[in-house]
């Protein structure tokens, strides 16, 4: 049983229970200890910190400079030039966003409405569940169709309580998140695509519309760049 969990399914799955046991152990230890006005704050805000104390602190102090560079790299922690051009541009999206709801009067995007702790609410998945289903566990694996299939399958698992429809439209959502790391080569962008999402339907939509063309345009130099190297050759 316990070479199972040495071979990448197997690491695969202590991730994929490692969140279960993370978010209903920081529900239990919250609901203890903690007033029931403070729970949303101190829950969600436990969940990201328990879950990057494991697997962010607790690897850099273990793992020399190289090896933790090298951690970072594989996990997709990292700032490239076109996760740096789709972060602004999903920037702009969501403040667009929240400029055209306060014209409106309107308060459903979090952001706009800094009064309570409730956009928590909408920081937890994204910082959470991108570093483990869009980080860590394809990370174990070497074929794209592998990392694909088993990181988004694990991710639309998460969504069993809204249902068979749930599931499906995480799937979906959950593969243009994978591809958005695939070709910046950075979790950030997918964190940024992932709140907007979850914070306002509307404006994930555009957000769609958006990362479909600048994945589209990675796609087009991408080809240009291997086919101008291969004539070279």
């Amino acid at each position: 049983m316990l070479n199972f969990f040495k071979n990448n399914y197997g690491k695969t799955m202590l991730i994929y229970l490692s969140w279960w046991f993370i978010l209903f152990g920081t529900s239990a230890i919250v609901k203890l200890l903690i007033s029931p006005k403070y729970y949303m704050l101190f829950f969600y805000g436990g969940v990201i910190l328990v879950t990057y104390i494991i697997y962010l602190v607790i690897p850099f102090i273990k793992l020399n400079r190289l090896r933790f560079n090298h951690y970072i790299k594989s996990i997709k922690l990292q700032m490239t030039f076109q996760s740096w051009v789709v972060s602004i541009l999903l920037l702009l999206i969501l403040f667009l966003g929240i400029g055209v709801h306060s014209k409106l009067g309107q308060t459903e995007l979090i952001l706009a409405s800094f009064g309570g702790f409730n956009w928590f609410i909408y920081m937890q998945p994204p910082l959470v569940e991108e570093l483990l289903f869009r980080g860590l566990i394809p990370s174990f694996f070497y074929k794209t169709s592998t990392k694909f299939l088993v990181s988004n399958t694990l991710f639309a698992t998460l969504h069993i309580k809204q249902g068979f429809q749930g599931i499906i439209i995480s799937f979906i959502l959950g593969a243009l998140l994978y591809f958005l790391v695939k070709y910046t080569q950075s979790l950030i962008p997918s964190m940024l695509a992932h709140y907007i999402i979850n914070a306002n339907l509307s404006l994930a939509l555009l957000s769609v519309l958006f990362l479909t063309m600048i994945l589209i345009m990675f796609s087009i130099v991408k080809t240009k760049k291997e086919t101008n190297h291969y004539e070279r050759l």
